[in-house]
């Protein structure tokens, strides 16, 4: 797909059967066909969940919510779950509104690894981003010691393969065994599967676990309407 949204509008208009999709999207999918189902979730370094953060460059005195008045904002893309939903809660739950206590306009940096990239080199202040992100962009040849993690901004699933309310019962389940049996070590001879996000398997999660993002994303339609007003 071109775009997440593009990979939601397959999923419910049934072009697919299956998707995979980031929380955000698969909230906001979920609230436009709410028999589509959940299928499993990524599990990375064997963790079925990835913390948020908010991160700032090593060095900077930036100590307390406060100190981020008035400086600029990286977000990944206005997609992201972490890096711009998330991000944007946590900065209202600290009394910051995203849209007029920060620097205008904020960065887009396209992507995780480019949001520390803008962070190290001085193009933004401060940027949401996840994790195993911080953790592996050495990977991708980014210093991310230049960066340090300023908060957590929560705690979600990882990507999740989400069935179409329109695919055949026995299909789905057939991928759900297929995605909770698989074993990157017996089907690649590989621990993890990327650098990154480091894929050792699928796992079963309840849809409840998806509230925190729920969450972010009521707090940013009120936000908008707020700065509409």
């Amino acid at each position: 797909a071109e775009s997440y949204a593009d990979t939601s509008d397959a999923l419910v208009e049934g072009s697919v059967a299956f998707a995979s999709l980031p929380p955000a999207i698969y909230v906001q999918t979920k609230n436009r066909d709410p028999e589509a189902e959940l299928v499993a979730v990524k599990v990375h370094s064997g963790s079925s969940f990835s913390d948020g953060i908010l991160l700032v460059r090593q060095g900077e005195p930036l100590k307390s919510p406060s100190d981020l008045r008035g400086k600029r904002i990286c977000y990944s893309d206005k997609e992201s779950t972490t890096g711009y939903f998330m991000a944007r809660n946590w900065l209202r739950e600290h009394s910051l509104d995203p849209d007029r206590d920060l620097a205008d306009p904020p960065i887009i940096s396209g992507n995780h690894l480019n949001v520390i990239r803008d962070i190290i080199e001085g193009r933004c202040d401060l940027g949401g981003s996840f994790m195993a992100a911080y953790k592996h962009a050495d990977e991708a040849d980014i210093n991310s010691a230049l960066a340090r993690v300023f908060d957590i901004t929560g705690r979600t699933p990882h990507d999740s393969i989400v069935a179409s309310s329109a695919a055949d019962d026995d299909l789905v389940k057939t991928m759900r065994r297929a995605l909770l049996e698989f074993d990157p070590n017996r089907e690649a001879g590989t621990k993890h599967l990327g650098a990154v996000e480091r894929l050792t398997g699928f796992a079963e999660v309840a849809d409840a676990l998806y509230n925190p993002v729920r969450e972010a994303l009521d707090a940013e339609r009120v936000g908008v309407l707020t700065v509409e007003n």
